[in-house]
C-alpha cells in the first residue's frame, strides 16, 4: 500500500513508475501549489473534477467507469501495467481517495508516497516548478485504457440503510469506522459510525505510516475493527478511502467504503 521514498525514487530514475498529485486541500487552490512545486514529472488528479456530474449535492461524488477513463485518458495516465505512486502536497491527506479511484478501476500496481511531498522534498529528490499544459494531446491507444469495476468494493445506499438499522438493533455484524478528524466528524456523520482519526493517531511526525504492528493495536484500543467485516465513512468518501487502504495494510481484506459517505447520507 505505502512505498518509502526511496523505492519511489528507484522507479522515478528506472521510468517504471507515473506518479499522481491527488492533493485537495480546503480553501486552498491544490493545482495552483502542484505547478509551484511537484515531484519531477507528476501529473496532477484533480479529485473534485473526475467526479460523478449527474450526483446532486455531493461535491467529490464517485465517477463512473466512463467518466473515470475520460478522465485518464485526458491526464495521459495510461492503464498499462506501470506502477502509480500516488502523493498528497502535505504528507498524507487526500493520496488515499486518488490511490484507491485507480485500483477501484483495475490499475494493478498502485502505491501511496509514504510521507508524500514533504518527506520527499526535505530529502532533496528531484523536483519540477512551473506551469504546464495538464491536458496529453497523444493519440488514444484504446488498449492502455481498458478498466474493470470492482463494485464489490464499495457499499451503496440502500445497504447501508439495513446496515444501520442493523447496528441500531444490536447487530454488530458489520463495524463503521469513520477516520475523519473529530472536528470534521462532528460535522455530522452516519448513524453508529466509530470516528478514529487517522491522520493525526496513525502516521508519524514526519507523515509516514506508523508499522502495521503499531496502526493495529491502535485501531484495537480505539474500538475499530481489524479483522471482519468492516465499512469505512466519513463526510464524502475521502478519508473513508485513507481508512480502507489502512485496513489492507494491516491484513484486513474484509473492508468496503461507504463512497457517498455523510454527504449522501
Amino acid at each position: 500500500i505505502f512505498i518509502t521514498s526511496d523505492a519511489a525514487l528507484e522507479m522515478l530514475n528506472s521510468g517504471s513508475a507515473y506518479f499522481v498529485d491527488s492533493t485537495l486541500i480546503r480553501n486552498e487552490d491544490s493545482r495552483i501549489k502542484h505547478h509551484q512545486l511537484r515531484i519531477k514529472g507528476a501529473k496532477y488528479l484533480c479529485i473534485v473534477e473526475i467526479t460523478n456530474t449527474a450526483a446532486i449535492g455531493q461535491t467529490t461524488p464517485w465517477p463512473t467507469l466512463t467518466q473515470f477513463r475520460d478522465g485518464m485518458i485526458k491526464m495521459g495516465l495510461p492503464n498499462d501495467g506501470k506502477n502509480v505512486i500516488i502523493y498528497d502536497q502535505t504528507g498524507i491527506g487526500t493520496a488515499g481517495r486518488g490511490w484507491l479511484m485507480l485500483k477501484y478501476y483495475g490499475y494493478p500496481h498502485v502505491y501511496i508516497l509514504d510521507g508524500g511531498l514533504p518527506k520527499w522534498t526535505a530529502e532533496g529528490k528531484p523536483t519540477d516548478s512551473g506551469e504546464y499544459d495538464e491536458v496529453c494531446h497523444d493519440p488514444v491507444d484504446e488498449a492502455k485504457y481498458q478498466l474493470n469495476e470492482h463494485r464489490e468494493w464499495r457499499v451503496f445506499i440502500d445497504e447501508m440503510e439495513t446496515y444501520v438499522s442493523q447496528r441500531s438493533n444490536g447487530d454488530n455484524t458489520i463495524a463503521f469506522w469513520d477516520p475523519r478528524p473529530l472536528e470534521i466528524f462532528q460535522l455530522g456523520a452516519v448513524p453508529t459510525a466509530v470516528n478514529f482519526p487517522a491522520t493525526v493517531n496513525l502516521f508519524n511526525p514526519d507523515k509516514t505510516v506508523k508499522s502495521k504492528e503499531e496502526v493495529k493495536k491502535l485501531l484495537d484500543e480505539n474500538g475499530i475493527r481489524t479483522e471482519g467485516a468492516v465499512v469505512t465513512t466519513c463526510l464524502r468518501g475521502v478519508y473513508a478511502s485513507l481508512g480502507l487502504a489502512l485496513q489492507h495494510y494491516i491484513g484486513n481484506h474484509n473492508v468496503r467504503i461507504y463512497t457517498g459517505s455523510w454527504e449522501e447520507w
